[in-house]
């Protein structure tokens, strides 16, 4: 169906697919200008698609999911014209390597200790340890 378009604005859009052309659930997709500036994000649509209006113009496309490695591409969208990029397909990240054998030190600055506690069966209590030290032992 035709949509009227704000004046000097066009539209960008691509379908996002998994390896075996299914959508990808939980992929969210960021549009930035050539300065690098945040012009439009969000989900996709159940179908893996996403439509958006955006003044005419260079843009940068990053698709990012869960599990799969990040997809970028530039974009340029013209005045009352779509600018559609197709069926984009997200490859399988690798999983990042295991750590070498030997005792690995926990960093306090990027990490956090928290719990919750029942209090008489109604209230929950939340907490956290502001300060705590450790070791990982990789065998």
């Amino acid at each position: 169906a035709a949509v009227p378009l704000p004046e000097g604005a066009g539209v960008l859009g691509c379908r996002v697919l998994d390896p075996v052309n299914q959508p990808v659930p939980d992929a969210e997709f960021l549009v930035t200008d050539a300065a690098g500036r945040k012009v439009v994000g969000g989900e996709l649509d159940p179908f893996g698609s996403f439509l958006v209006t955006v003044p005419a113009g260079e843009y940068r496309l990053a698709v990012s999911a869960e599990g799969f490695a990040p997809y970028r591409a530039n974009a340029t969208v013209a005045e009352n014209a779509v600018a559609a990029l197709g069926d984009v397909t997200l490859n399988i990240a690798r999983p990042p390597a295991l750590p070498g054998p030997g005792d690995w030190e926990i960093e306090p600055t990027h990490s956090s200790i928290g719990f919750t506690a029942r209090h008489i069966g109604m209230a929950r209590v939340r907490g956290r340890f502001n300060s705590f030290a450790g070791i990982v032992r990789m065998a």
